[in-house]
């Protein structure tokens, strides 16, 4: 089912990495492709970056919304505390 909560967080996951990357994670030239990268999860990192932060966008970005990060477990990461 839908979890409005889980949504939120990988939204808030692609600002973070937008952020950090200074651009957004998937791309396409049509919104057709745009949507087929969206659902493979797939999206490049770059490992020059804190490895902290990168853990904490793995785990908000994370495909299955069952396996993603919720708000408790983000709070308590190391990358924010």
């Amino acid at each position: 089912p839908y979890n409005p909560y889980r949504s939120d967080i990988y939204s808030a996951g692609v600002v973070l990495y937008a952020l950090g990357h200074g651009l957004l994670p998937f791309g396409g030239s049509t919104y057709r492709e745009l949507f087929r990268r969206i659902r493979s999860g797939k999206y490049q990192i770059n490992p020059k970056l804190d490895e902290r932060y990168l853990h904490l966008l793995r785990c908000m970005m994370h495909a299955n919304p069952n396996l993603r990060a919720d708000i408790k477990e983000i709070e308590v990461h190391s990358w924010l505390n």
